[in-house]
């Protein structure tokens, strides 16, 4: 039970980060991890590592292995956040993939700083068990490309994705980093305590977006299926929805094919917004559907202009 304790391995002021290894690890009562309230490996303030280096263990700014998953902290070269970042995948050699997802989270500075004050770390893991072992949790684990933990205040990318129990290379892995700050900066909106997308103003723009009823003009329920989706998944719901007996409508097609809760559109369409800034890979039949939730939408654009809905 780590919850006892705490852990010191951080580096004298120009020292290296230190090493730490623990294995058949729980949070209390055999729970969650709160790693970083628990454990520090840190490399000090002046700590060059590299070609500086004067110690055999060069470029290490803290290792932390937790139940068999090792993760390595590396700086980001950002002038701004975030500046380290956690390799679970190549930990001791990073291959670009995993830069490449870091780089994704360099967002604008209005909100990276909220996301420096808040304490968000950022991981690449191979894949959604490295989470669950590191951090001592349990969930649902097929098609999952990224995980966001409140209490932890950590968000991690995976290398690969489960599809029907096999691993496969997730095609879009600096999507799904902007995807996972999306939660937390809906939990930083929201007060730190509770979501933005649990509140008043957000639970408005998303009834008014899902409509069936005078749906809004340019809503997902006001256009045609093939508007929204790819024409094999409008095809699948050609005949009527079992649940109401009705035909379907394209919100009722998009809760069977994406998540829909409001916590999870709010961070569907922060990726989506930043990816039409910034221009890394979406997930395609996403992409083509997010445009009509036009409040939403709006919403979540002042938010990343203005640094706050």
């Amino acid at each position: 039970d780590l919850s006892q304790m705490t852990i010191n391995a951080k580096g004298g002021e120009g020292g290296h980060g230190g090493q730490f290894t623990i294995n058949k690890a729980s949070g209390a009562a055999g729970g969650k991890i709160l790693v970083f309230s628990i454990i520090n490996v840190d490399a000090g303030p002046q700590y060059a590592g590299g070609a500086l280096c004067l110690v055999a263990s060069c470029d290490l700014w803290g290792n932390t292995t937790i139940n068999d998953v090792q993760c390595q902290q590396w700086p980001t070269n950002f002038n701004s956040w975030p500046f380290f970042y956690w390799n679970c995948v190549n930990p001791t050699d990073p291959q670009q993939s995993e830069i490449n997802a870091t780089n994704a989270a360099h967002i604008q500075s209005n909100l990276g700083s909220q996301l420096d004050s808040f304490g968000v770390r950022i991981f690449v893991m191979n894949s959604s068990s490295s989470f669950q072992n590191f951090f001592n949790v349990m969930f649902e684990d097929q098609g999952v490309h990224g995980t966001s933990d409140a209490e932890n205040r950590v968000s991690a990318t995976y290398a690969f994705v489960l599809v029907d129990g096999f691993p496969v290379a997730n095609p879009t892995i600096g999507g799904t980093m902007v995807h996972e700050l999306g939660h937390q900066l809906d939990l930083i909106w929201g007060g730190g305590t509770t979501r933005f997308s649990s509140g008043a103003a957000w639970q408005s723009d998303f009834l008014a977006d899902t409509a069936s009823v005078n749906p809004l003009p340019g809503s997902i329920n006001a256009v045609p299926c093939t508007d929204v989706f790819f024409a094999t998944t409008c095809n699948a719901h050609s005949g009527n929805n079992p649940a109401t007996g009705l035909p379907w409508t394209n919100w009722e097609i998009y809760q069977d094919t994406f998540q829909s809760t409001p916590d999870e559109l709010i961070a569907q369409i922060f990726a989506y917004r930043e990816s039409l800034i910034r221009g890394f890979p979406p997930v395609p039949e996403l992409q083509q559907a997010l445009p009509f939730f036009p409040s939403m939408n709006f919403t979540v654009a002042t938010a990343i202009a203005n640094g706050t809905p």
